[in-house]
């Protein structure tokens, strides 16, 4: 059973997967016969097709596996690129399939782990209002996935960082404008970010 989903019906396993194909960091719970154990989507069998929305691709790259925080946990997930060909001798590279996903790439050469976009919204809107920091944030969602500590995710903190860090920098860029210059960052004077006090003379 599902219980991000609403009802919480168990269902058998194939179910699980054909409703969470875009919803892949539900919190999935599995029937042992005697009570409900803790488990995910991954662990079930989903893998996650990019590049094609719910579709399959034609030629698609092997399964990589690949850790996602998420607002509502860090999760574990298996992954298969687009590996179709755009034009001729060139791919989609995997860091823009992940952005086309809604997931940040903690890295843009080989990525292995990505912040969603909810996520980093989350935590931006956290931050900004209640002061909440990025290790505070990153240490509630290690307790979502195992609040007693007896296996621990393994430690993605600087990963979130990063993305947080590259997040905010994209969103002082688009507010200041910088996109709209002919030549784009590169065009950038300094100072071409702040914001004019209307108070000061």
């Amino acid at each position: 059973r599902c219980l991000d989903c609403l009802p919480s019906a168990a269902k058998c396993a194939t179910c699980i997967i054909g409703d969470h194909v875009e919803e892949p960091f539900h919190q999935i719970e599995q029937w042992t016969g005697k009570f409900w154990l803790k488990t995910s989507l991954t662990d079930i069998g989903l893998v996650v097709n990019l590049g094609h929305g719910r579709g399959s691709c034609a030629s698609p790259t092997a399964i990589c596996v690949m850790h996602i925080i998420d607002a509502n946990g860090i999760f574990t997930t298996k992954v298969r690129f687009c590996g179709c060909e755009l034009t001729s001798e060139r791919v989609t590279e995997p860091f823009v399939q992940l952005l086309r996903a809604r997931w940040f790439p903690c890295t843009i050469s080989a990525p292995s782990s990505a912040v969603t976009f909810r996520c980093l919204d989350a935590v931006c809107r956290l931050n900004n209002q209640g002061k909440l920091t990025g290790y505070d944030f990153y240490q509630s969602q290690v307790h979502a996935a195992d609040s007693a500590e007896l296996d621990p995710p393994k430690k993605r903190y600087d990963e979130l960082m990063r993305a947080i860090r590259l997040w905010k920098h994209l969103f002082l860029l688009k507010r200041g404008g910088i996109g709209l210059l002919a030549g784009g960052v590169c065009d950038a004077r300094p100072g071409s970010c702040t914001v004019e006090c209307p108070a000061c003379p």
